[in-house]
């Protein structure tokens, strides 16, 4: 089966950030150095040590249902970009936990040599987030609505609607990345949190926004953070 639109778009972005790396410094030979992940809320940073290439996959944190309400959270955005890196290089990142019922969901930050790179939360008003920075942006989606390559709706109940699904890259496979970076988002990318007009909602999956219910609204799900690190040689 062939790839996607979205993972033909990622694999000519990375082309050419490698392609940009070769004009300057001339023929270069790269390959897998290493997988950086976090699927819990976290705060830190990471020197990798090496010349190359940080491919960075970012979720925000997907928004708390209405507590009590008529829409589900929104999801979070997922966002990708490919960075050159030198051995002096640091990784500052911070993922949020998703929002409480009726809280909108945290972004997942990453600062490279000093620029910024921000997969927005999703909104407990139900938007879905946006990706900042990023040379690609998957949005979260909207209340019961799928994210951008991403997770799937929440079930609608009664008036009760269910989050949005997460962004994502789910059929997206970087050579040689050990069965594909894509293999994790597809587990990553939540689906919405389902609407349930019989009690609380469902909580929702890594980035999914969490379900609307009677008496209160289910959590959204934290953001998630993937770095792939191709090195010079």
């Amino acid at each position: 089966m062939g790839k996607s639109i979205a993972g033909k778009a990622i694999a000519s972005r990375v082309g050419l950030a490698q392609r940009r790396i070769a004009t300057r410094t001339g023929l270069v030979r790269t390959g897998f150095a290493g997988l950086f992940l976090r699927d819990a809320a976290a705060t830190g940073s990471v020197q990798p040590g090496i010349t190359g290439i940080a491919h960075v996959f970012a979720t925000g944190a997907g928004a708390g249902g209405g507590p009590p309400g008529i829409k589900g959270g929104g999801g979070g955005a997922a966002g990708y970009v490919a960075v050159p890196i030198s051995k002096l290089s640091t990784i500052t990142y911070s993922v949020s936990s998703g929002g409480a019922a009726g809280a909108d969901g945290g972004d997942t930050t990453v600062i490279i040599d000093g620029r910024t790179y921000i997969a927005k939360g999703g909104a407990a008003a139900g938007a879905g987030g946006q990706a900042l920075g990023f040379d690609i942006n998957h949005p979260g989606g909207d209340s019961a609505s799928a994210g951008t390559d991403g997770g799937s709706a929440g079930s609608i109940a009664g008036s009760q609607q269910g989050g949005g699904g997460a962004g994502g890259f789910v059929d997206y496979s970087m050579p040689g990345s050990n069965g594909g970076i894509g293999n994790h988002f597809t587990s990553a990318a939540g689906n919405g949190g389902a609407g349930n007009n019989a009690g609380a909602g469902s909580n929702g999956g890594n980035g999914a926004g969490g379900g609307a219910g009677t008496t209160t609204g289910g959590n959204g799900g934290v953001g998630y953070l993937a770095i792939y690190f191709t090195q010079n040689f």
